[in-house]
């Protein structure tokens, strides 16, 4: 029992991902592991999930679940269908214009991604 960093109630914690686990997907190699490489260094290190710790409650992990499940199936289903313009920018960049996307929602899940970094207490995750 600790307290939960979102709602402050002394409670038992999830081992919450900081950054959620749908965004290392493409990182992945067929054993489902990826490479942490640390900066300035030569030592890797391998790990078979992305970076967690008891951060949030069950109750507050659950107000980022929708919107994580939510932004999961924009990626995994809508995202490459669903735009309507795409604008060529100089030689690098394009931006895209979407349709029907929940803005609110989308908003949500990287403020929480921004949130989690920001309180958590692992280096890599905060860029201590």
């Amino acid at each position: 029992m600790t307290t939960c960093k979102l709602c402050l109630n002394e409670t038992k914690l999830c081992d919450s991902h900081i950054i959620s686990e749908l965004l290392y997907k493409d990182l992945y190699d067929e054993k489902h592991r990826f490479l942490e490489v640390e900066q300035n260094k030569s030592k890797v290190k391998l790990y078979q999930k992305g970076f967690r710790e008891h951060l949030l409650c069950e109750n507050c992990e659950g107000l980022f679940s929708g919107k994580e499940k939510y932004f999961s199936e924009l990626l995994d289903h809508e995202f490459r269908n669903n735009f309507t313009q795409c604008i060529k920018v100089g030689d690098t960049y394009e931006l895209f214009q979407f349709k029907d996307i929940d803005y609110h929602s989308v908003s949500h899940f990287m403020l929480s991604l921004v949130w989690r970094s920001i309180v958590s207490n692992i280096p890599v995750a905060n860029g201590s």
